[in-house]
C-alpha cells in the first residue's frame, strides 16, 4: 500500500512539534533548576546576613552590659566621651570607603617606656572584634610604627608589608588589603593612632583617602586625650590601672589527699569539712596581718604586705604559716575522730617575697581584683613540691635571706628536672619562727 504526501507532511509536523514540546520542557526545567540554584543561594547569603547581624547583636548587648559595669567605675561623662568617639569613628571610616577602624593608645610600660598599642575604639564591632579588641597590638605593626615615628602611614597592600600583625586578622577574620595609620596628636605629643581598613577584594587607598583622613584626625585628638584619663574603658589591661613594685609576702597554702574528704563522706557533709578548714585557717592568716586573695580548690592564696601592713610582712607570713600547720593538727585530730583514713591529709605551704602587680582579672564581663607576679608561681610550686605524708612549709631562697636569723631553716635539696628548681635556686623547710 502506498502512503500519500500529506500523510508524511503529518508525521512530519507532529515530530517536529513534539520536538519543540520536549526543548521547551527541557528549557523549562533548566529555568526552574537555575531558579531553584539562585533561590538557595539567596536563602543562603540571607541566612549568613543573618547570622551576622545576630552576632553584631550579642555583641553590642555584651558592649552594653561592659557599659553598665563601666559606668560604676568611670562616671557618664566617660561612657558619653566614649560613645562619641565610637560615632566619630564610623563617620571617618564612611567618608574614606573604609570598611573597619580602630582607634589605638599606648600601654606605659616600666620606666614610662611604651610597651604596646591598646584598643580605644573598635569598628565593625562584633563577637570576633570584641575578642580583639583585648589584644595588645605590637609597636613592630602598621600603627606602632605611625605612633613611633608620628607620622602618617598609608599601606597600599598589607600582604606585603612585613608590619602586617597577623595575630589580629586570625582573631577577628578581617583580612585587610589596605590601611591608612595616622598619629593623634595633641600639644605636640602622639596620643594615639587612627586605623583606617579596606578589606580583600575592595580598592586600596590612595591620596585623596589620605588627605581626607589628615583633615578628620584633629576632631578626635582632644576626646582621646579626655578618655585616657579612664583606663578602664582601654581594651587591653593598662598598667595604669595597677598599683606597680608592690613589695610583698605571698602564702599558698593548700591540703594533700583531700580527696579522701569527698571519698569517705557526702559531697555536702566534705564540702562542709573543707569550709571548716579555710574557716580555721584563714582566720589564723588575717590575725597576723594577711589577705586573701584566691580559694583554688582545697587551698588559698594569702598575701602579706601594703595596703593593710607593709613593714615586717615577710616575718607575718612566715609566723602565719608556722601558726596554720599547728591550728590544722588540731583540725586533723577532729577529722580522724570522725574517720581514722582522714590522718592521711597534710598541711602544706610554700611562701615566697618580691613585685606583685594589683589589677582586675577574667573576662571583661566577670572581673575580680587579683595580684599577679612572679612570686605566686614560686610559692605555688614550694607548696607543690612539699611533701605529701606529712605537713610541712617551704620557703624560697630570696625569702630565707629576708628572714635571716629570725627563723630556722632546713635547705632542701632541689630536683634539677622538677618545676621548683626551675621557679627558685634555692629551697629551705621552716621549721619555725624563733
Amino acid at each position: 500500500m502506498m502512503l500519500n504526501a500529506p500523510f508524511f507532511e503529518y508525521v512530519g509536523i507532529t515530530a517536529t512539534i513534539l520536538g519543540l514540546i520536549a526543548l521547551v520542557v527541557g528549557v523549562a526545567r533548566w529555568f526552574f533548576t537555575l531558579e531553584a540554584r539562585a533561590s538557595k543561594a539567596r536563602d543562603e547569603t540571607q541566612q549568613l546576613r543573618l547570622q551576622d547581624d545576630l552576632s553584631s547583636a550579642k555583641a553590642r548587648n555584651e558592649q552594653l552590659l561592659e557599659s553598665v559595669r563601666l559606668s560604676g567605675e568611670v562616671g557618664r561623662v566617660a561612657l558619653s566621651l566614649k560613645t562619641d568617639l565610637d560615632e566619630r569613628l564610623q563617620r571617618f571610616m564612611a567618608a574614606t570607603g573604609a570598611t573597619g577602624g580602630s582607634i589605638y593608645v599606648p600601654i606605659e610600660g616600666p620606666g614610662g617606656s611604651v610597651a604596646g598599642l591598646s584598643f580605644l575604639t573598635i569598628e565593625p564591632f562584633n563577637r570576633q572584634n570584641r575578642l580583639l579588641k583585648s589584644k595588645i597590638i605590637p609597636l613592630r605593626s602598621m600603627a606602632g610604627r605611625a605612633f613611633q615615628q608620628g607620622e602618617a602611614v598609608i599601606v597600599s597592600h598589607v600582604a606585603d608589608t612585613t608590619e602586617r600583625f597577623q595575630g589580629a586578622e586570625s582573631v577577628s577574620g578581617y583580612q585587610p588589603i589596605s590601611s591608612i595609620n595616622l598619629p593623634l596628636r595633641l600639644a605636640g605629643e602622639v596620643i594615639g593612632v587612627l586605623q583606617l581598613l579596606r578589606r580583600r577584594g575592595e580598592q586600596p587607598f590612595g591620596d585623596e583617602e589620605l588627605g581626607a583622613a589628615k583633615l578628620l584626625v584633629e576632631e578626635v585628638a582632644g576626646t582621646v586625650a579626655d578618655l585616657r584619663k579612664y583606663p578602664e574603658i582601654f581594651g587591653a589591661m593598662n598598667g595604669e590601672r595597677m598599683r606597680e613594685g608592690t613589695d610583698a609576702t605571698v602564702l599558698f597554702f593548700d591540703i594533700s589527699s583531700s580527696s579522701i574528704l569527698f571519698r569517705e563522706f557526702p559531697t555536702s557533709s566534705a564540702l562542709q569539712m573543707l569550709n571548716e578548714f579555710f574557716e580555721q585557717i584563714c582566720e589564723v592568716g588575717f590575725q597576723h596581718g594577711g589577705a586573701l586573695d584566691n580559694y583554688m580548690g582545697d587551698g588559698a592564696l594569702m598575701r602579706f604586705g601594703g595596703p593593710r601592713i607593709s613593714e615586717g610582712h615577710e616575718l607575718n607570713a612566715a609566723g602565719a604559716a608556722c601558726a596554720m600547720a599547728k591550728e590544722f593538727a588540731t583540725v586533723r585530730h577532729y577529722w580522724t575522730e570522725l574517720n581514722p583514713a582522714l590522718g592521711k591529709v597534710n598541711f602544706r605551704a610554700g611562701i615566697a617575697s618580691g613585685q606583685l602587680v594589683e589589677g582586675a582579672v577574667g573576662h571583661s564581663l566577670v572581673r575580680n581584683l587579683s595580684v599577679a607576679g612572679l612570686p605566686i608561681s614560686v610559692a605555688s610550686a614550694l607548696c607543690n613540691a612539699a611533701p605529701r605524708d606529712r605537713s610541712a612549709i617551704y620557703v624560697d631562697g630570696s625569702l630565707a635571706d629576708r628572714l635571716g636569723d629570725q627563723v630556722e631553716l632546713t635547705p632542701i635539696a632541689l630536683d634539677a628536672a622538677g618545676k621548683l628548681a626551675a621557679n627558685t635556686d634555692r629551697a629551705f623547710e621552716l621549721v619555725g619562727v624563733r
